[in-house]
């Protein structure tokens, strides 16, 4: 009989223990990100962050899924050098194309009303060859030793087994869809126990939102329709009711597949400014976007970390600057510019601006006095009483006259 168990699906609490002597690969910067200098009131910059890192830690392979007659795509980045036993298995199985044409066969929740979930499963069986025929078995290779050590949180993907059993993966694995999974009181303490699942990819890009559009969907408990114990609560969003269930019923695994030239991908960056009151920093879509606060100059640093799917991190750090044209002070013909200007380099005319300033009261060293008051050319019974801070003021006033 078919047996609906949306508002009571029954869950298994497996977990996993922490291993010391992880191996991680961080990001590597290939590009450093350039320092940026820009003049007051300037748009924003916003400079793609993408291609700078590699992690080559990590690969990124597609997982294509239909449901209702629409295919969507989720991309996860394996974590190679972290768990290298794993992800040689979950390739074997992909590179031989064993979870092709394959189905979500199970989809658990802690609570229906309100919707907690727990986790999505697959790997294990085929999708039907026509209406109310069983799922088949995947073709399994041995067992694999266990490698935990990465916490299971919401967007990771761990390898389901036996219970009691920490070493007998194979083929079947699991989306985590709650960070509560991990090591909260009450859930299913997927870091503590049973020797673990272990942790061998990350869900990156937007597919998080797509399994979360699956997790929703009724369940049915096919295990006595089947014949088979493990069916007891799969998604079936296409089910209409009635004793026929269609191929086209259930969540679709249609391949699984490389992504090639992914190096880059599972990376995701944040940023700090250490001035936002000059500049602030954001990440937008993969790229740093820098505002400059308006009629202000000044500079701060800004540190971008990248993160790879293994949470490992590296930090590049640039300067980012608002100046006031500091070495393009006028057009060729001397004539000041305002702070506004497009700068077109250093011309002769900036270099006659400049000393025209600096010697505008006619006196080599002498040009003000201690208050910052300008000498007038000329005047009698002003002695020349050498560079004071008087005359530093002077100077600069003059030279970022744009600026005040």
């Amino acid at each position: 009989m078919i047996r609906s168990l949306a508002q009571t699906r029954a869950l298994v609490v497996a977990s996993i223990l922490a291993s010391a002597g992880t191996v991680l690969a961080a990001p590597t910067l290939v590009a450093p990100i350039p320092d940026q200098a820009v003049l007051k009131n300037a748009p924003e910059s916003n400079i793609p962050l993408a291609t700078r890192f590699v992690d080559q830690g990590v690969s990124v392979v597609r997982f294509t899924i239909v449901v209702n007659a629409v295919s969507r795509t989720v991309d996860v980045a394996l974590l190679d050098v972290a768990k290298p036993i794993t992800t040689n298995n979950f390739k074997a199985y992909m590179n031989a194309g064993r979870f092709n044409n394959t189905i979500i066969h199970r989809s658990a929740v802690y609570s229906a009303n309100p919707l907690i979930p727990f986790v999505l499963q697959g790997g294990g069986f085929t999708t039907p060859t026509g209406n109310n025929v069983p799922p088949g078995s995947v073709q399994t290779f041995p067992q694999i030793q266990n490698e935990p050590g990465i916490s299971n949180r919401r967007g990771t993907v761990a390898m389901a087994k036996v219970g009691g059993l920490p070493n007998s993966a194979t083929s079947q694995w699991f989306f985590n869809m709650n960070n509560d999974n991990a090591t909260t009181p009450g859930f299913a303490l997927l870091d503590t126990q049973n020797g673990g699942f272990t942790v061998f990819g990350r869900v990156i890009g937007n597919g998080m939102s797509i399994l979360d559009s699956i997790i929703v969907f009724d369940t049915l408990d096919l295990s006595t329709f089947y014949g088979n114990s493990a069916l007891d609560d799969i998604p079936v969003p296409g089910y209409v009711g009635g004793p026929t269930i269609r191929p086209t019923d259930f969540v679709n695994v249609t391949t699984v597949a490389p992504v090639p030239n992914a190096a880059n991908r599972g990376v995701t960056f944040t940023v700090v400014s250490s001035n936002p009151n000059i500049v602030g920093a954001s990440i937008v879509n993969d790229a740093l976007r820098l505002s400059y606060v308006p009629g202000v100059f000044g500079s701060a640093f800004i540190t971008v970390t990248a993160t790879s799917a293994d949470t490992t991190t590296t930090t590049d750090t640039l300067t980012a600057t608002i100046r006031c044209s500091v070495v393009d002070i006028a057009d060729d013909q001397g004539t000041p510019l305002p702070s506004s200007s497009v700068n077109n380099g250093i011309t002769e005319g900036d270099y006659n601006a400049f000393f025209g300033g600096f010697f505008e009261a006619l006196s080599y060293c002498d040009i003000a006095d201690d208050a910052g008051n300008p000498t007038p050319p000329g005047a009698p019974n002003v002695p020349n009483n050498g560079v004071t801070e008087g005359d530093y003021n002077c100077f600069f006033s003059r030279f970022f006259e744009g600026c005040v």
